[in-house]
Parts: C-alpha cells; structure tokens; sequence
C-alpha cells in the first residue's frame, strides 16, 4: 500500500510535500491545501487505511503497540524513501513471477540432494504442506493478532476515557493499570453511582493505585536486565531458538561475559547480511521511537517486527540485540542488501544514539568508532 500511495502522490503532483521529518499531520495539511489533487492522495489514504493501515507497530500483543492507524508516523516515515525510487524511475511492483521461478528451482535443487524416492516423497508432502498453510499464518497475524487486538485495546480506552471523565483517574491510557477485574469493578461503580443518584467511589480509591503502579512501572523501566540468566545448557540444538533467535552456546557465553567486557570497542553476534558501513547509529528501544530513524542511519534496536519493513528502506544497516540467521531483521536486512549484525545481546545498551559505528556483516562485528 505504501508503494502504491507513493506512485500516486507522483502522479499527482503532490510528492514535493512529503519531506524527511515532516510529521504526518504536516504532510496532510499541506496536501488538503493543494486543492483537488491534494485531496484526491488523501482519498487514496483513506482506502489503504481501511483496512491495511490496522496492522500494528508490534507483535500486536501489548496495548502500547499501535496501529498505523492509530498513529500515522510510521507509515509517513516510509514514504519519502519511497516517492525518491519512483522519481529515479525505480518500479516498485514486486517481481513476483520471477521470484515463483527462483522458489521453484530452489525446491527442485534441495530435492535432489536427497537420496531416496521415499525422502523426496516426504520432502514433497512437507513443501506443500507449507505452500498451504504460510497463507494462514500471513492472515492469523493481520486479522488476530494486529486488526483484532487493536480494536479491542481501543475499546478499553473508550472505557478509558469515561472513567477519566468521571475522576477515576487522570487519562485514559490510566485504564491500562488496572488488571481486567478491576476495570469491570470500575464500570459497575460508575454505572451503579449513575443509577441510583449517589457519587461513585473510584475517584477516591483508584487514583493513588495508578500512580503507585505507573511509578513501579517506570522505576523498572530504568533497569536494564542482562540478555541471559543462569547456566548454559549443555546442548541447545532447537532449530527455532537458534536461527530465529540467536541462542547458542556460544551466544549465551557471550553475553554472559558481556559485563566484563564492557570497556571493548567491539560487539559480536551473528553475521546477519554481508557488506560493511560505517554511520551514525540510531538507538531504537521503543516502537515509540522508530520514527526517529533518519536516512542513511544505522539502526540499533532490541528486535525488529515486519511493520518496520518501510524503515529498512532509509537505513545503512542494522544491530539487533536478540535474533539468529533467520529473524525478520537479518531475512529484511539480506532483501534490501544492508550489512547487519544480530543477536548482540547488549547493543542497545552499549551503543550510545548518534554514536559512529562500523558494522561488518560479514563477520558478525559491529565496531564502536566514536
């Protein structure tokens, strides 16, 4: 949908509005002022939110993940890089018949090396066993996991904001300090006090146990827990744990020693996607801050999620705390060709915002140069 609002903002004119920085309500602005074609990108905006724009900046699991929809920053943040390919003439429609043909061959060239007709008969069923159901999982992910969660953790703050109204608390966003008990206890209060004439109890009671808890909330926040704990297993041999997220026994050694390691100029983790960069890195530890990401940046962030794929586009390179050869930021890092590093363990901590790094992605090390 991004490519496609991009082409559209060049056809119609309107490209020259959307500027590195510029926040989405700018941009908006802006192209409402243009007149018809102005307005015309922003009917076209319309039609990819609903209902696209509901996949969330996250797992989708957490009420502070939210949709694009919810806050437009992200996807804004991937349009410049965007719009700047189609100017250069860059076709940004995806080549599927030749990636179908490159997926072919690969499956008949892993077939051939196995050497029996009853492995090939089992490698068979199990390919298309994965052709049928990876589409499911593509849609359990958007329809469950992002469109569905976002609705429901946006009606809880319609409960949010009129428990707010009535003294409850100071915000809606407070209604996330309540576990779901008490937000139902909450609402037969407020409910009971509206029926029958008397004040309700919840501005007495529930203010302090907000604050207490968003206090506990932050003075956690500010500790940073070690990437391992305990001892190393003696064989860790789970294909999952180790290319989705980078554990080994080599990895957990390494991070175990990161302590002491502290005064190094150099990181180490899994070498992700060749090449070399040098740059400024932009710390990323939050989905809040993604729209912090400048071009030419290198991101440093904890893990990334495939609804930062449009950020990859502006990027140098990237350094992950946690992931293996598989994760979404080395497979995203290998598509767009930047050098990445994953599964440092503690680069989010050691990296300081706006730091020179080196990142070799061919040997798995990231260099402090500033």
């Amino acid at each position: 949908e991004l490519r496609r609002l991009a082409r559209r903002a060049v056809e119609l004119g309107v490209d020259d509005e959307f500027k590195e920085g510029r926040t989405a309500q700018a941009v908006m602005a802006a192209l409402e002022a243009r007149g018809a074609a102005g307005r015309e990108w922003l009917g076209e905006l319309a039609t990819s939110r609903d209902p696209w724009f509901n996949i969330n900046v996250g797992d989708g699991f957490y009420h502070y993940h939210r949709s694009w929809n919810d806050d437009l920053s992200m996807p804004f943040a991937g349009l410049p890089g965007y719009i700047a390919r189609v100017k250069a003439g860059e076709s940004l429609k995806r080549p599927v018949e030749k990636l179908q043909t490159q997926r072919r061959q690969l499956i008949e060239d892993y077939r051939e090396l196995l050497g029996s007709q009853p492995e090939r008969e089992a490698y068979d069923q199990m390919i298309a066993l994965a052709h049928r159901v990876f589409p499911y999982v593509e849609g359990h992910k958007f329809y469950c996991e992002h469109w569905y969660t976002n609705l429901f953790f946006n009606k809880i703050r319609e409960f949010g904001a009129l428990l707010a109204a009535h003294g409850f608390f100071a915000r809606e966003e407070d209604v996330f300090q309540l576990t779901h008990y008490e937000v139902e206890a909450a609402i037969i209060d407020l409910m009971t006090s509206w029926s029958n004439g008397s004040p309700p109890r919840g501005p007495e009671r529930w203010p302090q146990i907000v604050s207490e808890r968003r206090a506990a909330i932050a003075e956690w926040a500010r500790h940073s827990t070690p990437p391992a704990l305990g001892p190393v297993p003696d064989v860790i041999d789970d294909p999952a744990i180790v290319m989705l997220w980078g554990i080994t026994r080599e990895s957990l050694d390494r991070w175990l020693r990161a302590t002491s390691d502290a005064g190094s100029r150099e990181l180490r983790g899994f070498a992700a996607s060749s090449g070399i960069v040098e740059g400024p890195a932009c710390v990323v530890r939050s989905v809040e801050e993604i729209a912090r990401v400048r071009q030419g940046d290198i991101l440093v962030c904890q893990i990334t999620n495939p609804t930062w794929a449009p950020i990859f586009q502006k990027i140098a390179g990237a350094v992950s705390d946690i992931g293996g050869s598989m994760s979404h930021a080395a497979i995203v890092a290998r598509e767009f060709g930047l050098p990445a590093v994953v599964g440092t363990g503690n680069a989010t901590s050691r990296i300081k915002d706006g730091q020179r790094i080196r990142v070799d992605g061919g040997r798995g090390v990231v260099t402090l140069l500033s």
